[in-house]
Order: structure tokens, then C-alpha cells, then sequence
């Protein structure tokens, strides 16, 4: 008999919905500057109120800083969260989760600012008028005040210069690396994670509390890590190991999770690193914002899907681990320092 399907919403403990806005907002934070898009037709699509400018120029408080002299407020955090959330009814553990993968996000993009900078790779002050000169020809034509528009985004201009800043200088940077023969270099090891392929995977979950320290979570990976070395060494069997240390739903069933694609509702850390194991093979503990993860792959069932149907999606991908590619390169040559979360959190640092 094969594993029972379940739902794999149920072992994270969120619904598809909140989860699929947590991912939506990494790809936007990445890749995109505020909703507004410079094309075609009305910026709003709307007959919204016009906000008070002064409003918008009040100082929002600071919500972390890169080395002293940067500093990313509040409001960009909430403007980010709110722009894909929008009306939509969401726990407050998972508003609190998107804020935090916001934040960790701008900090990441001041983190690749200035490396471009070093590289002289960044956008010019001359590029940065010539968008600002071009977007308020367009709200011109639409009779939109400047002091209307940026209450209407929700920053100040100082936070909408910046983030145009990122927009020009991170597409300068894209432009030069996604070309095709790089892209297909990308795909090749990674087929299996865009042609629809599915995998059996079973897991065991050690929850973690919204506000857990630093040392809980290294506690709870190490528990994980010595259960991973004690079914590896045949003293121990991942279906025991299920039964005597999972807090799962799917514990019931051998921590079965049934066939998942790559781009379920799985956090994407868990996702990514189910889909990079071999049948039989074990992952090593990861992190999520429900606790601790150990993921066993049981059978792989191969994709169908070509390389140019899943373009897009490789594209989307590449950016991302771009993106966290100069992140972890540089993040430790500076000085990160957050306000908005409590002490024990680790956001950015």
C-alpha cells in the first residue's frame, strides 16, 4: 500500500492561501520597486481618495540599519507586505512572518547596492532622473500631483528614490547575467524543480514557537541532525524516528506528505531542499517558519514540461538565487543591526 496523500498545508500549519502571498512577496521584494509598473493606461486603476502628503513625510520609525549609514524605516517594511497582502484577512503569525521576509529582503538589497556600487555598477544619478522625469510625465497626463502619487504608493520621496535606485541598478546587473546560455547552465542541474516533476517525501517536524531564540532553533537542528546520523548508521528507522519525534499532523502516517510538485505550498526553503535530494536520501535539517524540518525522499516521479515552457519560471528562479547569491557573499562585511523585531530575533543578521 502507498503512503496516504495528505495535505501537505497541514504539517506546516498555515492555509495555501497565506502561504502563496509569504512566497509572492520574496519574488516581489526581489524583483519589482513598489505596484506601480511604468506602461500603459491609469497608475491605479481607481478613484482612490488622495492621501495628505505630510502624512507620508513624517519619519517612520527605523526598522534596521547597514552599517550605521543606511537605514530602512517601518514603512517600507509595511508598504512592501501590504502591496501583495492587500485586503486580505491573514493570521497575525503569518502578517509577522511577511514582515520579517520583507525586512530580511530590503536589508539584502542595500547588501547588493553597494557592492554594485563598488563595481561601479549601480545606477547613475542621470539614470534616476530620467525615470523620475519619465514617470512624472506620465502622472502629468493623468492630472496626478506628485505629493498625491507618493501617498498613494505609501513612502516618502526619499524611500521611493531609493527603491527606484534598486529597481534601475538590480536590472542593470540582471540584464548582464541572464543571458540564455547562462540561464540553460542554471536549468540543467535543476530540471527536476521546473518540468512538473513530482516526489514522495516523508517528514519530521519539531515546531518551533513564533518567538523562539536563537537557541532553540539550534537546538532543535541539532536534535534533527543527530537523528539524521542514527538512521544513516541503521540504528534507527525513519519511520521510528516519526513516531518518537514528530510534531506533525502527518505523524499519524509515517510523516507522509504524499506527491508534492516543487511549487506547492511548502515553505520554499523545505521545498527546495526536498526536491534536491535522490530517492532514499536524507536532507539535512532546515529551518522554516514552523520549526525544524527532516526530509526523507521516497520516490521520484519525472516531469514532462520543455525548457521553453518553463522559461519564465527558470528566469523567476534565476533572479532569486542571484539575489541571495550576493547576499551571502557580502553580508558579512557589514554592520546590520534590526530594531523592529525583539533581541532574540535574527532577521538580517
Amino acid at each position: 500500500m502507498g503512503i496516504r496523500k495528505q495535505d501537505p498545508r497541514r504539517s506546516i500549519d498555515t492555509s495555501g492561501k497565506e502561504m502563496q502571498l509569504s512566497s509572492c512577496l520574496s519574488i516581489i521584494v526581489v524583483t519589482c520597486i513598489t505596484p506601480l509598473v511604468l506602461g500603459s493606461g491609469n497608475l491605479y486603476g481607481d478613484d482612490e481618495s488622495d492621501r495628505s502628503s505630510e502624512r507620508i513625510e513624517v519619519e517612520s520609525p527605523v526598522a534596521a540599519t547597514i552599517d550605521g549609514d543606511i537605514s530602512i524605516t517601518r514603512r517600507e517594511v509595511e508598504q512592501l507586505v501590504n502591496a501583495i497582502a492587500q485586503d486580505e484577512n491573514l493570521s497575525p503569525v503569518i502578517q509577522e512572518q511577511m514582515r520579517r521576509t520583507a525586512l530580511t529582503q530590503l536589508i539584502g538589497r542595500q547588501i547588493i547596492l553597494k557592492y554594485l556600487e563598488e563595481k561601479q555598477s549601480a545606477a547613475t544619478e542621470t539614470d534616476l532622473k530620467a525615470y523620475l522625469s519619465q514617470l512624472q510625465t506620465r502622472l502629468d497626463r493623468q492630472g496626478i500631483a506628485w505629493t498625491v502619487f507618493l501617498g498613494r504608493i505609501g513612502l516618502s520621496q526619499a524611500e521611493f528614490e531609493m527603491s527606484v535606485r534598486w529597481k534601475l541598478s538590480w536590472d542593470n546587473y540582471l540584464r548582464a547575467r541572464l543571458t540564455r546560455e547562462n540561464l540553460d547552465k542554471f536549468y540543467e542541474p535543476r530540471r527536476q524543480h521546473f518540468d512538473g516533476t513530482e516526489i514522495s517525501i516523508r517528514q519530521i517536524l519539531i515546531k518551533l514557537a513564533p518567538n523562539s531564540s536563537q537557541s532553540d532553533i539550534e537546538k532543535a537542528t541539532g536534535l534533527l541532525r543527530q537523528v539524521k546520523q542514527n538512521i544513516e548508521r541503521q540504528q534507527l528507522t525513519f519511520k521510528d524516528a516519526v513516531k518518537e519525534y514528530s510534531q506533525a499532523e502527518s505523524a499519524r502516517f509515517g510523516g507522509g506528505q504524499g506527491r508534492i510538485q516543487r511549487h506547492d505550498s511548502l515553505p520554499e526553503s523545505l521545498s527546495k531542499a526536498a526536491f534536491d535530494l535522490k530517492v532514499s536520501e536524507i536532507s539535512a535539517p532546515v529551518v522554516t517558519n514552523i520549526g525544524v524540518h527532516l526530509v526523507i525522499c521516497d520516490q521520484i516521479f519525472p516531469g514532462q514540461k520543455t525548457r521553453e515552457e518553463t522559461a519564465q519560471e527558470v528566469r523567476r528562479a534565476a533572479i532569486r538565487y542571484l539575489f541571495d547569491w550576493v547576499v551571502t557573499q557580502r553580508k558579512g562585511e557589514h554592520a546590520i543591526k534590526v530594531m523592529m523585531f525583539p533581541p532574540s530575533d535574527e532577521t538580517g543578521s
